[in-house]
C-alpha cells in the first residue's frame, strides 16, 4: 500500500503499475491541492465541493463508483481544551482519499503502523482509529467531572459551577457528534461492507466500530447527566449555605430584638427606673442582670425549641 501526503501523479501512476492501494491522506490542503488530488483520482464534482466544505454532519453519500464519508475523531489540545477533528474520507475501488485540517494523533500513528496487507481494510482501520481517538478524551472528561464534584462539595461552588457550565459545551457537540456517527453506521454497515475489495466477513468489523460508537454516546449521555447533576448539586449547597446564613441572622434578630423593644420601652416610659439608680448594686441589677435574664431565658426556650441544632 502507498500511502502519500500530497498529491502525487508520477507515485499515483506507479502504485497503479504495481496494483497497489493507494491512501492519500491531505492535512490542511490548499484548495488547489484538493482539486489536483480530485483530479488524479476522477473524483466527482460534487464529492470535491463537500470535502471542501467543513462543520458537516456526520454522513455518507455515494457518487458512481466512489462514495464521501464524513467521520470526526477528537483530541486533547496543548492547553486542555478539546477539539474535534473532522475528516472527510473519499472512498474508490484501489484508494482512499482523507481530508482532514487538524492532525489526529490516532490517525497519525496508522500512516507509521500501516502495513501491506492492509489495503483491504484500511477504511475500517481509518474509522476505527477516528472512533477510538475518543477513549482518552472521554477518560480526561471522566476525570475533570470528578474533580468538579469534589470541588463542589469541598470548596466554592460558585467557581465549580461555572466550571461545570463550561465543560457541558463540549460534552453536548461531542454527544451529537456520536449519536448522528452512530444513526450513519446503523444505516450503512453493509453498505461500507460492500466497498471494492471488502467482503460480507468486514461487516463484522465495522460493527465493532458501531458497538464501539453506542458506547461512546451512552457514555458522552452520561457524562452530560453527571454534570447536570454536578450542577443542581451545587445550586442546592449554594442554596443550604444561604439558609443556614439566613438562620444564623434570624437567630441573632430573635435575641436581640426583644432586649431593644425591653431597653427602649422601660427607657422611655419608667423614668424611676433610671432616676433611682444611684448606686453600683442598683446598677447591676437593673442595668446588667435584668437584661443577662432576659437573654438567659431567650437562649433556654431556643435550646429547648431545637433551633440550635
Amino acid at each position: 500500500m502507498e500511502i502519500l501526503s500530497a498529491p502525487d501523479r508520477a507515485a499515483l501512476e506507479a502504485a497503479r503499475q504495481r496494483g497497489e492501494y493507494v491512501w492519500i491522506d491531505l492535512l490542511d490542503p490548499t484548495d488547489e491541492d484538493l482539486r489536483r488530488a480530485s483530479e488524479q483520482l476522477g473524483v466527482h464534482p460534487l464529492a470535491l465541493e463537500d470535502s471542501e466544505e467543513f462543520s458537516q454532519r456526520p454522513k455518507l453519500d455515494h457518487y458512481g463508483d466512489h462514495l464521501l464519508l464524513v467521520f470526526y475523531g477528537a483530541r486533547l489540545e496543548d492547553d486542555g481544551s478539546i477539539s474535534e477533528v473532522e475528516t472527510h474520507l473519499i472512498v474508490g475501488a484501489q484508494w482512499l482519499l482523507t481530508v482532514r485540517r487538524h492532525p489526529c494523533l490516532s490517525l497519525d500513528e496508522l500512516r507509521q503502523t500501516a502495513e501491506p496487507g492492509d489495503d483491504r481494510w484500511i477504511v475500517y482501520r481509518v474509522v476505527d482509529a477516528l472512533t477510538d481517538s475518543y477513549f482518552p478524551v472521554m477518560h480526561e472528561i471522566d476525570q475533570r467531572i470528578d474533580h468538579l464534584e469534589e470541588e463542589i462539595l469541598e470548596g466554592d461552588a460558585r467557581d465549580a459551577r461555572r466550571d461545570t457550565v463550561m465543560l457541558r459545551k463540549p460534552i453536548l457537540k461531542i454527544e451529537r457528534v456520536l449519536t448522528a456517527q452512530r444513526d450513519v453506521f446503523d444505516r450503512s454497515v453493509s453498505e461500507l461492507a460492500q466497498l471494492p475489495g471488502l467482503g460480507d466477513v468486514s461487516q463484522a468489523y465495522f460493527r465493532d466500530v458501531q458497538d464501539h460508537l453506542y458506547r461512546l454516546a451512552g457514555r458522552a449521555e452520561a457524562q452530560r447527566d453527571r454534570l447536570t447533576g454536578a450542577i443542581h448539586l451545587a445550586e442546592g449547597i449554594t442554596s443550604t449555605r444561604l439558609a443556614v446564613a439566613s438562620e444564623r441572622l434570624s437567630l441573632i434578630a430573635t435575641i436581640f430584638l426583644p432586649l431593644t423593644a425591653v431597653s427602649s420601652f422601660f427607657g422611655m416610659n419608667f423614668g424611676w427606673m433610671v432616676d433611682h439608680i444611684e448606686s453600683l448594686p442598683w446598677f447591676l441589677a437593673f442595668g446588667v442582670g435584668l437584661p443577662v435574664a432576659l437573654l438567659a431565658f431567650l437562649l433556654l426556650v431556643i435550646w429547648r425549641r431545637g433551633f440550635l441544632d
